[in-house]
């Protein structure tokens, strides 16, 4: 009896160190493909994007996963309009997004981030000597005063989409059927019907969503259609 208690010891022992052993395992994968991402993603900032930044005096990663990116700019960057801001921002998040969320896949990271609750949204923090503005993947700009702007403040809205349509991809709907500036979802999925795909982030306490139909957007804000994509959107 003492010499089966002591072999159900051992093999509960060795099960434990196994157990152990395996976990540690994967936390070093983890760790390695961590480090791997963060060098790849800071050596691509340094050698192709901070080179071509005006106004650039240093910069920083931070955040889980890297997702927040802070520069730090001379003064000629404050004496710029809100709307020149917004320019030069916008395709610096693009690059930076896309070039993450690549290294993400590669490192077999994205998946894991969402399973951990990590937002997968990147923000820009610019430094100034008039403060802090935040530029969101989300196409958000917060001044350092906390005003927030959304893309419909910069960019023209489109009141219809145009009706340029591919061949064999969708056909205009009937007259009076276009999906217009303004409207609800409750409207365009009427005339759309159900979306191929929705993506969903937060700009503060707004609600951002955009609706895919093929190679086209939609861009809802809080519900209500703010821009949309101008080619072959018509189903």
């Amino acid at each position: 009896m003492v010499k089966k208690k002591n072999i159900l010891g051992i093999i509960l022992i060795l099960g434990c160190i196994t157990l152990i052993s395996s976990s540690l395992y994967s936390e070093y994968k983890i760790n390695k493909l961590e480090n791997s991402f963060e060098n790849e993603l800071d050596a691509y900032v340094n050698l192709n994007l901070t080179p071509a930044i005006n106004y650039f005096e240093e910069y920083r990663l931070e955040g889980d996963y890297l997702n927040t990116f802070i520069l730090t700019l001379n003064k000629d960057f404050d004496v710029l309009s809100l709307k020149e801001k917004w320019d030069f921002l916008k395709p610096l998040m693009n690059d930076y997004d896309s070039q993450r969320e690549r290294l993400l896949n590669v490192h077999n990271l994205w998946e894991g981030s969402l399973k951990l609750g990590i937002s997968n949204q990147s923000d820009i923090i610019v430094k100034t000597s008039n403060g802090e503005y935040e530029y969101s993947s989300v196409d958000s700009l917060r001044e350092p005063t906390g005003k927030l702007h959304l893309s419909s403040d910069f960019e023209e809205p489109i009141n219809n989409f145009a009706k340029v349509v591919e061949q064999g991809f969708r056909s205009p709907p009937p007259p009076g059927n276009q999906i217009g500036h303004g409207m609800s979802q409750i409207e365009v999925q009427r005339l759309l019907g159900d979306p191929d795909s929705i993506n969903r982030k937060m700009a503060g306490d707004i609600i951002i969503d955009h609706w895919y139909y093929g190679g086209t957007y939609i861009l809802f804000q809080d519900g209500i259609v703010k821009q949309m994509s101008t080619h072959h959107i018509y189903k």
